[in-house]
C-alpha cells in the first residue's frame, strides 16, 4: 500500500513539475523583458519603448501619471498597436497633460499577466519646457496656442473643431475655431438637444461620478440632477 501511495506521489509530482515548467514556457513567450521611456532633451521627443515578446501578439501601452512622487496613478493615455511596433511618440500626451511623475506600462494583449513596467520619469518645467517644443518631423496632435490654449490635428492632417474627439481613450470637446474647451458648456448634441458636460483641466470629458465642484455626470458625460439628465 505504501508504495502505490508513494507511486501515485511521484506521478503527481511529475506531472505537476510538467505543467509549471509548461506554464512558465508559455509565460515566456509573451514575457516583454524591459520598457524604456524617456525624453530626448536635444529635440522634446518624448519616447516609450519595448522589447518585443517572442510570440506574436499585440500590445497595450499605457502613461500613468500622478501629481507626486508617492501620489495616486491615473492613466492618461492608452493605446493598442501590433506586434511589429515597439516604439512609440507619447511627445503630445506628456505635453497636454504637464509635469508630474510618469510610468509607462506594456502589456502583451495575449498574456495580460506578463505587463512590464517602466522606471518613474520625473517630468519637470525644463522637460516640459522641451517637450512643448518639439522640433520633431510629427505633424500631428496636440497643439499649444499663443495664448495658452490648446487645439488637436489629427492624424490625417484635419483639426477637431465643432466637435467630440476621442484622443487616446477619452473625450475632448472643441469648439468652432478649435480650441478645446474646460469646464462646464452647454453642447449641442445629435439629437438637437442641448446637455451640460464638464471637461478637466487638461480637457478630457467626465464620464460617470461626481465632477471635482460636487455635481454628478452620467456614463455619457451629461449631468444629471436626482438621476435625470438636464436638457435645454
Amino acid at each position: 500500500m505504501k508504495k502505490i501511495v508513494g507511486f501515485a506521489a511521484l506521478v503527481f509530482f511529475l506531472m505537476a513539475g510538467c505543467f509549471t515548467a509548461f506554464a512558465q514556457k508559455e509565460r515566456s513567450e509573451y514575457q516583454i523583458y524591459y520598457v524604456d521611456f524617456w525624453i530626448d532633451e536635444s529635440n522634446g521627443e518624448a519616447v516609450v519603448e519595448w522589447d518585443p515578446t517572442e510570440a506574436s501578439t499585440s500590445y497595450k501601452v499605457e502613461l500613468l501619471r500622478s501629481r507626486t512622487k508617492q501620489g495616486h496613478e491615473t492613466a492618461v493615455m492608452e493605446k493598442r498597436c501590433g506586434h511589429s511596433t515597439t516604439r512609440m511618440n507619447v511627445t503630445d500626451v506628456i505635453a497636454l497633460n504637464g509635469t508630474g511623475y510618469y510610468r509607462a506600462v506594456i502589456t502583451p494583449v495575449k498574456e495580460v499577466l506578463s505587463f512590464s513596467i517602466s522606471d518613474t520619469m520625473h517630468v519637470d518645467e525644463y522637460l516640459l519646457d522641451r517637450v512643448r517644443n518639439y522640433n520633431g518631423s510629427q505633424n500631428y496632435g496636440w497643439v499649444l496656442n499663443g495664448d495658452g490654449t490648446w487645439s488637436y490635428i489629427r492624424p490625417n492632417g484635419t483639426q477637431a473643431m465643432n466637435c467630440w474627439e476621442l484622443v487616446d481613450g477619452k473625450w475632448y470637446r472643441f469648439n468652432g475655431q478649435g480650441i478645446m474647451l474646460t469646464g462646464w458648456h452647454w453642447v449641442m448634441d445629435r439629437d438637437g438637444v442641448f446637455r451640460c458636460y464638464y471637461m478637466h483641466k487638461n480637457g478630457d470629458c467626465q464620464m460617470g461620478g461626481v465632477t471635482p465642484d460636487g455635481y454628478t455626470v452620467d456614463a455619457n458625460g451629461a449631468w444629471t440632477v436626482n438621476g435625470v439628465v438636464q436638457v435645454k
